[in-house]
């Protein structure tokens, strides 16, 4: 059998708890690797302006756009202990939109994406040594 046919696929959405800057804020998050994910961004990113691609540089503000689109539309799905005062925040597709337009809310879930995508990495290189 070829080990390709039983290397583990991207995994859909995970918790990812250990934030920076976000306490004890858990996300529920899908690998920044996986297809929905990437597809998506090509889609985004094909649909900027040509002026706006000039040799392959994005401005920094249409990419924390298209992250946060990302994020929004693939990459976030849920949310545990995040709080305004002492209510409990409940997650919206609405409520995520206004939070992934502030940098570190954002950063932050970039970051747990990439946890997923580097513990779907090692465990397929874990793999393929056995």
């Amino acid at each position: 059998m070829d080990i390709s046919a039983i290397k583990s696929a991207p995994t859909d959405h995970r918790w990812v708890g250990d934030l920076p800057e976000l306490g004890d804020v858990e996300v529920f998050v899908c690998s920044i690797n996986h297809p929905a994910w990437r597809r998506h961004q090509q889609r985004l990113l094909r649909g900027l302006p040509p002026a706006k691609r000039k040799g392959g540089i994005i401005d920094p503000v249409d990419m924390d756009r298209i992250q946060a689109e990302v994020l929004l539309r693939v990459g976030l799905k849920d949310w545990r202990n995040l709080k305004d005062g002492n209510q409990d925040v409940v997650y919206s597709p609405e409520r995520a939109e206004q939070l992934l337009s502030v940098r570190a809310f954002r950063d932050a879930c970039l970051y747990a994406a990439s946890q997923v995508e580097s513990e779907d990495s090692e465990a397929d290189e874990a793999l393929e040594k056995n």
